[in-house]
C-alpha cells in the first residue's frame, strides 16, 4: 500500500476507526468525506491520451517487448506518478456515503466496480467506458479492503501488525450500499499480490477463492451480473518502483520489465480468481494482454509509463485501455 498517497493513508485512519464497536456509521460518514479528499494536483497537469483500440493495445504492447529506450518524453512524467490516480484523472464525482458515481442522474443502467485501491486503479478505464455508452458508473472501494472475505495479517502506520478485523465491517456496508443502487452489473477488483493470512503464511490459492466465493454469494440477491476484473501481474514486491527504474535505466528500460508468470508465493492469485468465475459462471475481464506479452510485463508501452508503483497500472494507461475496456463491457452495454 503506498502511503504517499493523501486519500489512501487518510483511509489507512478510517479503517482504524471502524475497528471499534458502534462505529461503523460514523465511520462510514468519514469515508464519504475522504472521498473528497485530492493530492495537490489537477486534472490540467496531465495529458491523457487518446483511448486506444484493441488493434493499437496490442501492438504497442508487442512493441514494449523489445524496447531498451525511454521516450524523451514519458507520460506522466516520473515525478507526477505520486500524483497520477482516478480522482486527477476523471470529471469530478458525485459521492455520496461511500458511493462514488460518474454519469447520468437517472440512467437505464448502473455499471458498479466494488474492491479495493486495485478498483481504483480501473476507475480510470471503466468510468469512461461506461459514462460513454450512456450509463452510470458507481466505484465502491476502499483501499486494503478487497471484495474476497478474508482476514489478513496488515501493517500499521506505527509499523507494527495485526490481523485486519475491520475490512468485514466495511465489505458488509458496501453490499448494502451497492443493492440500494439496484446495478445491472457488479465487477469486483483487488490486489491479490503480497498479501497474508498469518505473520509467517502468504495467503493461498485456496484462501482467496473461499473468500471470493462468499462474497459472491453476498452479492447474488442484488440479481446483477457479477463480474472480475483479473488482478495484474505485479513487479518486484514490495519496494520496487517500475518508474524510478525507468528514470534510472533510460537506455536500459529491459531490465525494469518483469515476467508474466512466477513461482513466487507473494506474486498474484488470478488462478483463483479464474477459477471462482468459471464455477460462478460470472463475467471475467482479464487485463494482462492489455499489458504484457505473452513472457514479459514493461512499465514502458509506447510512451505511457504504464505502472504507478509495484502492483498499480498508472491512472494515465488505464485510461487509454477505456476503450479496450469498453470493447470487454460491450456484452452488458
Amino acid at each position: 500500500m503506498r502511503l504517499a498517497r493523501g486519500r489512501e493513508l487518510a483511509c489507512i485512519i478510517m479503517v482504524g476507526a471502524i475497528t471499534r464497536r458502534g462505529r461503523l456509521a460514523r465511520a462510514v460518514l468519514l469515508a464519504a468525506a475522504l472521498t473528497a479528499v485530492a493530492l495537490p494536483a489537477s486534472a490540467s497537469s496531465f495529458v491523457l491520451p487518446t483511448p486506444g483500440s484493441s488493434a493499437e493495445v496490442s501492438r504497442l504492447v508487442a512493441e514494449s517487448v523489445s524496447r531498451e529506450v525511454a521516450p524523451a518524453t514519458l507520460n506522466p512524467t516520473v515525478d507526477l506518478m505520486g500524483k497520477d490516480w482516478y480522482w486527477n484523472i476523471l470529471p469530478k464525482a458525485k459521492c455520496v456515503d461511500v458511493v462514488c458515481s460518474w454519469g447520468p442522474t437517472h440512467p437505464h443502467r448502473t455499471i458498479v466496480l466494488f474492491g479495493d485501491s486495485h478498483a481504483e486503479m480501473w476507475a480510470a478505464a471503466m468510468e469512461p467506458a461506461v459514462v460513454s455508452a450512456g450509463d452510470r458508473f458507481s466505484l465502491v472501494a476502499f483501499p486494503g479492503c478487497g471484495p474476497a472475505s478474508m482476514i489478513q495479517w496488515v501493517g500499521k502506520l506505527d509499523g507494527t501488525h495485526s490481523y485486519s478485523t475491520s475490512c468485514g465491517p466495511w465489505r458488509r456496508h458496501a453490499i448494502a450500499a451497492i443493492a440500494a443502487l439496484h446495478p445491472a452489473a457488479v465487477f469486483m477488483a483487488e490486489r491479490t499480490a503480497g498479501i497474508w493470512a498469518s505473520p509467517a503464511q502468504l495467503m493461498s490459492d485456496a484462501q482467496v477463492d473461499r473468500g471470493l466465493t462468499l462474497t459472491v454469494a453476498a452479492l447474488r440477491p442484488l440479481k446483477a451480473i457479477i463480474g472480475i476484473v483479473g488482478d495484474n501481474p505485479a513487479f518486484a514486491w514490495p519496494e520496487f518502483s517500475p518508474s524510478q527504474c525507468v528514470a534510472t535505466h533510460r537506455h536500459n528500460v529491459s531490465v525494469c520489465a518483469t515476467a508474466v508468470r512466477k513461482t513466487d508465493a507473494w506474486r498474484t492469485h488470478v488462478s483463483a480468481e479464474r477459477a471462482v468465475a468459471t464455477r460462478e459462471h460470472l463475467f471475467f475481464i482479464d487485463p494482462v494482454p492489455w499489458l504484457c506479452s505473452a513472457t514479459t510485463c514493461s512499465p514502458v508501452i509506447g510512451n505511457l509509463l504504464a505502472y504507478s508503483d509495484w502492483s498499480h497500472v498508472s491512472a494515465t494507461y488505464a485510461y487509454y485501455l477505456s476503450g479496450v475496456m469498453n470493447k470487454a463491457l460491450r456484452p452488458l452495454l
